[in-house]
């Protein structure tokens, strides 16, 4: 399967709260969670993969609590919906976002996720 086959699919059955995508090379050595929108405008390669899945918003949160455990938990903070983010013993907070979820994970993956 192509990126292109995929950007195809995505426009035609993906759904409005399917946010993330998880993909994965077809030697299945790597893969790699990122936002749907930037994967399709990033498309042009047209790279061979594996296969795909998609992610909602709780699904990405479970895969992030998955790599942190108890180093993230959700909040509020000023009356917004915010990600409580502990690393190398600093507290942070972040808008509850769809690009602060996946910039924690790419930072407590190093970009290699092993799923």
């Amino acid at each position: 399967m192509r990126e292109s086959e995929i950007v195809k699919e995505l426009k035609e059955n993906r759904l409005a709260d399917q946010l993330f995508i998880k993909w994965w090379r077809k030697e299945e050595d790597w893969l790699d969670i990122d936002l749907v929108d930037r994967f399709m405008a990033d498309s042009g390669k047209n790279l061979e993969v594996g296969g795909y899945e998609l992610y909602t918003m709780d699904q990405m949160w479970d895969e992030l609590k998955k790599v942190c455990g108890d180093r993230v938990a959700k909040g509020e903070k000023d009356g917004m919906p915010v990600v409580f983010w502990t690393r190398k013993g600093e507290k942070r907070s972040c808008p509850l976002l769809p690009e602060s979820l996946l910039e924690i994970f790419d930072s407590e993956t190093r970009g290699n996720y092993v799923g």
